[in-house]
């Protein structure tokens, strides 16, 4: 905890740092990391999940933005030949240089809220060079990212990531083993990228706006939902009609694969 006596958190940034080994070391066995593999940390910090990280894998990219948390980086991290500290904003950073032909690499970290959708994003758009992202993030996040058709919690998040990977929910990390402390828990989830979805989709970026136009307004009808992406009404009823779908369900009705189905028929229609 020395560490952090003169040091200011910068809520801008999200950080909460976990400082309990046992909890860091579950993290690290969780991304079940072989020795030959790379892994992109993401939000690094002080490196305590780092050195967990780098003690399993062949290779860790630790990602962090922060200038004043690398210099305070312990030299036996730091000095670690299987650790690269790279001091950056990871949003605008050109990951492609990260990639190779030969292995795909595992992103992995305490992820603040604030950057888990623009991440996510990425990660998604790079799925085709990453094997999984092992993310700790906010438990409802977690739990609506995991969530099926027909709750609540379901929405545009839930539809993209179970579309581009298979989520698996691990465990929960309570908001007491953080400093500062956070106002909510967080939740560990993994996400197993596919290079392609499980069904056809016309194009990913026709896929995600359908998804996102339906759940911008999710308390309106899917048939309401087909007017805002522009199909006319007498379209919109025929494309519900060769799917068999009533007209009165709302988005959270709807599986990835009918989202796909949706979007593939107002694409060619």
């Amino acid at each position: 905890m020395g560490l952090v006596h003169n040091l200011k958190p910068k809520k801008f940034l999200g950080q909460h740092f976990i400082w309990d080994d046992a909890v860091l070391a579950r993290i690290a066995d969780a991304a079940e990391l072989k020795a030959d593999d790379i892994v992109l940390e993401i939000g690094a910090g002080f490196g305590n999940l780092t050195k967990h990280l780098a003690a399993r894998a062949k290779k860790v990219l630790a990602i962090e933005i922060d200038k004043k948390l690398v210099e305070l980086v312990p030299d036996e991290i730091i000095k670690n030949c299987k650790v690269e500290f790279i001091r950056a904003d990871v949003l605008k950073l050109d990951w492609a240089q990260f990639f190779s032909d030969e292995r795909k690499i595992a992103v992995v970290g305490n992820i603040p809220y604030h950057i888990t959708s623009p991440l996510i994003e990425r990660i998604i758009e790079h799925r085709k060079n990453i094997n999984q992202a092992l993310m700790l993030v906010q438990q409802e996040l977690a739990e609506r990212i995991a969530s099926g058709a027909g709750t609540k919690k379901y929405g545009s998040i839930s539809v993209l990531c179970q579309t581009y990977s298979e989520v698996e929910l691990l465990f929960i990390v309570p908001a007491s083993r953080f400093r500062p402390r956070p106002n909510v828990g967080s939740r560990l989830i993994r996400l197993k990228l596919r290079e392609e979805p499980p069904f056809d989709i016309p194009s990913k970026e026709d896929f995600e706006q359908t998804v996102r136009t339906f759940f911008s307004q999710r308390r309106k009808t899917i048939y309401n939902a087909l007017k805002r992406c522009g199909v006319d009404e007498m379209r919109a009823q025929k494309i519900l009609d060769n799917l068999n779908l009533e007209r009165n369900l709302r988005p959270e009705n709807l599986t990835p694969e009918i989202f796909a189905k949706i979007s593939m028929k107002i694409k060619t229609g």
